[in-house]
């Protein structure tokens, strides 16, 4: 198995495995949160304003930071 936490110390078992997913569900649940609020907010109400921006630049940066993380990670490893 790939090693997770690179200096992790002997005896000790990194949990990595198995907070990853949880956090790959929680990401997908706002994401559709998000979606569905914007679709309503613009198709709907015809309204779309400063705080709908906020969510949606709050719910892109997470996930452009796992996308920095995943690519550090295998450039790190090859």
């Amino acid at each position: 198995m790939t090693q997770w936490v690179h200096n992790l110390k002997p005896g000790i078992e990194s949990q990595a495995p198995q907070i990853i997913p949880v956090c790959v569900s929680l990401t997908v649940i706002a994401v559709i949160a998000t979606a569905l609020r914007c679709h309503v907010r613009v198709n709907m109400l015809k309204i779309f304003g400063a705080d709908d921006w906020v969510i949606l630049a709050s719910t892109v940066c997470p996930i452009h930071l796992a996308y920095i993380f995943l690519f550090f990670s295998f450039a790190r490893s090859s």
